[in-house]
């Protein structure tokens, strides 16, 4: 092989050392294929012929595979059908060793890992190289979920038929053995999803019925992801609980985050609220107080960000719904939990000055130049504060000002026929009244920063809903918060702004319950690219709503083309082949390599090889395929034509293949190929009990062919057989 060599001296050229160095190669397992013919008119029969064959896009992770099976055994395999070693390699000057027997894989690497450089290069093939290491020996988890939990099982396939037989079989299996290694199940059916274009989800709890969508084809590309935080009004008092009880990762972060409220405040909030652990009856009343809403509120974006950060779910883009952009704080990068948990609480302290001046916000479902009516007609002969707060849809407004101003605008607004809700909070948020708490909210929250002194540039983007047009975030300071604090919000107008520069988001809102996803969809995004991972349970249900919206915003994201996601966290590090496989459902067709009798071939119809008309015009691609001055044409292409030459030659199936021993013919066909002119020649073969048991075969170039495309009655004159 032209190609050998060169590679080989390269490799031992950049890597020699003191020591043998091991070298293999893929090729002699998979680079020769058999070819078999027979009796095709009776004009040839050519039996366990071998031409080397290109893998073309598949020869670099063919050799990827070698090397996993290698690291997975720590064995090194002989190399398969070496022979005669090539003389044009420096075996000796480099050391270079290629294993005929099994081999230890030992490592000289510092981490104890062995290392593995891999080369593929040739023409028409997946070109690459990349250095390896030896991945370290995985623990597996021993992870056992609560009675009557929740799986989520995340499935994929190449069709949808076979996505959907794949799930059938799963469903088959856990009904059959529900021991059977049902989280090894998920986490494993989760990875290979991930790599397969047809994917579909559903969730497992003994005892249950269980419903499968139909499966999705999920884009080539992975959508951005987009991550909403929610403000005020989602929050109650179940959240988080189920996922406090479940998930390690965010009861870890929920009570991370409680020891920093009790060493600012001194106290817990878990333990005075009863809120996340459940262990005590709440002692919130039906409308919160500011100071327990804002560092609760936060500390449940923050565990859930990190519940899916653990998943392999990290977003793209943030963008925050007024105090939801304290958490984004710390999802953005540009502040520690800590942080952002202090920002929240001195927000908190700071607002509850506002509390006794009987204020509060209600929600309008009308344009923004109906609210701005509804306003002035309230406001006209009123004492008291009445401003819009929150531009959140086209449709969708909120007023914040003096409670009895908010009252009578809802009456005004349902009177003309809008919708009108009084929103659950006692603070007159983005309005002129928060002006009575400006000097102790910027001295309360600059005295967080100076606890965490440096630059606070988030290092995810984020858009500002503070500003009235879009923008991004720059830097969080005391003076950005408070903005985000008085000025009205943009919501509307930050989403927009999202949904031109990344149309093809999927968005997921980080709240207790979903709040802002009607506002998102309203300006164009599909339904079915909003999630929201928690959800309020009904009052005295007992079902796991939380988990239950968790686990099925997992499997919406991967069918939306997210291939991120890792169910190892959750379940633990499965093994890598479960005692009980499901294997593929792989569409069985047969491909008869054999002929035992005469058989009708019809001549192709493409007229390239029946007229011989090959050339640098007709198949550019092939006059770049050359190597030390002789272009390269694939065998297929040489049988191809010498079938429909004989063919041609003998309509009638009369060429005696099989009468004559022993056998050779040279078939001259002159076509231009912009070098040189081609002839296939067959040299020899041994006949055993009738038939052509080996033959080998030779394509060389003719010099003595002019370079001119004839027809096939002429090639039929210049067939010499």
């Amino acid at each position: 092989m032209v190609g050998d060599p060169i590679e080989a001296n390269a490799v031992g050229e950049m890597f020699r050392r003191d020591d043998d160095l091991i070298i293999g190669s893929v090729k002699g397992n998979l680079g020769y294929v058999p070819l078999i013919c027979r009796k095709i008119r009776g004009v040839i029969s050519l039996i366990a012929c071998r031409f080397h064959r290109h893998l073309e896009a598949a020869a670099f992770f063919a050799s990827l595979l070698k090397v996993c099976l290698i690291f997975e055994k720590r064995e090194i395999p002989p190399n398969a059908n070496l022979r005669v070693p090539n003389p044009k390699i420096a075996w000796d000057k480099y050391r270079l060793m290629v294993p005929t027997d099994l081999v230890p894989l030992d490592a000289r690497s510092d981490t104890g890992r062995s290392l593995i450089s891999l080369a593929s290069s040739g023409i028409g093939g997946s070109n690459g190289h990349a250095v390896l290491e030896q991945p370290p020996k995985p623990a597996y988890s021993d992870i056992r979920i609560k009675p009557n939990q929740p799986v989520v099982f995340i499935v994929g396939g190449l069709s949808p038929r076979a996505t959907s037989e794949i799930a059938t079989a799963l469903i088959d299996l856990l009904k059959s053995n529900p021991s059977s290694e049902v989280l090894s199940q998920a986490v494993v059916h989760a990875r290979r999803a991930r790599q397969m274009p047809f994917r579909t989800h559903f969730l497992y709890t003994p005892g249950t019925a269980i419903v499968v969508p139909n499966p999705a084809l999920v884009p080539k590309a992975q959508p951005p992801i987009a991550f909403v935080f929610t403000g005020q009004g989602p929050q109650h008092l179940r959240m988080g609980q189920s996922l406090f009880v479940t998930s390690e990762v965010f009861r870890n972060t929920i009570l991370e985050l409680d020891q920093i409220y009790e060493n600012v405040t001194g106290r817990s909030l878990i333990k005075t609220t009863g809120l996340f652990d459940g262990s005590l009856p709440s002692s919130l009343p039906a409308v919160w107080s500011v100071e327990h809403t804002l560092p609760a509120l936060c500390m449940v974006q923050i565990a859930l960000f990190d519940l899916l950060a653990s998943v392999g779910v990290k977003p793209n883009i943030l963008v925050g719904h007024s105090a939801g952009e304290t958490a984004m704080l710390y999802a953005s990068g540009a502040g520690s939990k800590g942080m952002a948990l202090e920002v929240a609480i001195a927000r908190s302290k700071a607002m509850r000055m506002t509390e006794p001046l009987g204020a509060g916000m209600a929600a309008l479902g009308c344009g923004y130049e109906d609210a701005v009516k509804i306003v002035a007609r309230v406001t006209g002969k009123s004492d008291g504060v009445l401003e819009i707060a929150c531009h959140n849809s086209l449709e969708a407004i909120v007023i914040s000002g003096s409670i009895q101003l908010v009252q009578r605008a809802i009456d005004v607004a349902q009177a003309e026929g809008f919708f009108a809700r009084q929103v659950q909070t006692l603070t007159p948020s983005h309005s002129s009244l928060m002006d009575h708490c400006y000097e102790t909210y910027l001295d309360g929250v600059r005295k967080v920063f100076s606890r965490y002194p440096g630059s606070h540039v988030p290092v995810t983007p984020c858009y500002s809903t503070v500003a009235d047009h879009a923008e991004f975030i720059h830097e969080f300071t005391p003076e950005y918060m408070w903005s985000n604090i008085r000025r009205p919000v943009h919501f509307h107008q930050a989403i927009s702004a999202m949904l031109r520069d990344i149309p093809d988001a999927a968005f997921v809102e980080i709240s207790p319950h979903p709040a802002l996803s009607p506002y998102v969809s309203s300006v164009g995004v599909s339904p079915s690219a909003m999630i929201c991972p928690m959800r309020r349970p009904a009052k005295n249900s007992s079902t796991p709503v939380e988990l239950t919206t968790f686990y099925s915003s997992l499997g919406a994201l991967v069918t939306l083309g997210v291939n991120s996601i890792d169910l190892t966290t959750l379940y633990g590090r499965a093994s890598r082949d479960p005692a009980y496989d499901i294997p593929y459902p792989f569409t069985r067709r047969a491909f008869p390599l054999r002929v035992d009798g005469p058989r009708e071939a019809a001549p192709t119809e493409a007229g390239c090889s029946l007229l011989l008309k090959m050339n640098a015009k007709t198949f550019p691609d092939l006059a770049e395929h050359v190597i030390n001055g002789e272009p390269i044409v694939p065998a297929a292409a040489f049988i191809d034509m010498v079938c429909d030459i004989c063919l041609i030659c003998f309509p009638q199936g009369q060429f005696p293949v099989g009468n004559l021993n022993p056998f050779s013919f040279t078939l001259t066909v002159p076509f231009p190929l912009g070098v040189a002119n081609w002839r296939a020649v067959g040299l020899g073969h041994r006949i055993r009990k009738g038939s052509v048991s080996d033959v080998r075969g030779a394509i060389g170039r003719s010099s003595g062919v002019s370079r001119v495309q004839v027809g096939h009655q002429d090639i039929s004159s210049k067939c010499d057989c």
